[in-house]
């Protein structure tokens, strides 16, 4: 029907735009992270800008270049801070989840 109206297909879009990609929240910090580099033309330093979605933390991390080198170093450096943190987690997940089949066993023992 709108495709017949001549005032519609005048004032329509021609190509419309394609749907936005939905992205799902995280459950932990740093499962999901944004990267992007930065500089002004006042500033000689470039930046690198780490986002972590679940938190919302930024952290600004002065690099001498955007190459994938620099790059890699700097999110070494805040990727680390995490890796004992995050280890300890999953362990203690993983413990918590043996323990409550434990307990499952245990009560279907009973039952």
């Amino acid at each position: 029907m709108v495709q017949k109206c001549l005032g519609c297909t005048a004032v329509a879009r021609d190509n419309p735009p394609e749907p936005m990609i939905r992205t799902f929240l995280p459950h932990k910090p740093m499962d999901f992270v944004a990267i992007d580099h930065w500089s002004a033309a006042i500033i000689t330093s470039k930046l690198l800008i780490i986002t972590d979605y679940y938190s919302r933390y930024l952290w600004v991390i002065e690099v001498r270049d955007t190459t994938s080198v620099e790059t890699i170093k700097a999110c070494e450096s805040v990727f680390n801070i995490f890796e004992n943190r995050l280890q300890f987690e999953r362990t203690m997940e993983r413990l918590l989840h043996q323990k409550n089949l434990e307990i499952g066993v245990n009560v279907q023992a009973f039952v």
